[in-house]
């Protein structure tokens, strides 16, 4: 899988994501973003979905190069931007109340 994947409710990525490092954004059904880091996207999804529900949307994309470093220094520059934009974030408690733009 090259460039960013979008992953439904009823959907897994492909088996060969697993073991490369990804950047993912769970976006839930009341508009609410979650962004995070892994090198385990499938069994992070399934995690994701018993905390934020069955219906949550992925988008994800692969650090071919630079790993994990590459992949958490993504996530921070990721989280900054959309907290500057007032996303509503489920990364800190901060965030919890905020609710997401309409214009994506």
């Amino acid at each position: 899988e090259d460039g960013v994947a979008v992953v439904t409710s009823n959907q897994m990525p492909s088996p060969n994501a697993d073991g490369l490092s990804a950047v993912y954004v769970c976006c839930t059904v009341d508009g609410r973003l979650y962004v995070g880091q892994t090198d385990k996207i499938s069994q992070r999804i399934q995690q994701h979905r018993k905390t934020f529900g069955a219906d949550i949307i992925v988008c994800f994309g692969l650090c071919r190069e630079g790993g994990a470093s590459m992949a958490r220094a993504i996530e921070g520059k990721l989280i900054s931007a959309l907290r500057s934009k007032n996303f509503a974030l489920l990364n800190s408690d901060l965030d919890s109340g905020r609710r997401m733009k309409s214009t994506i």
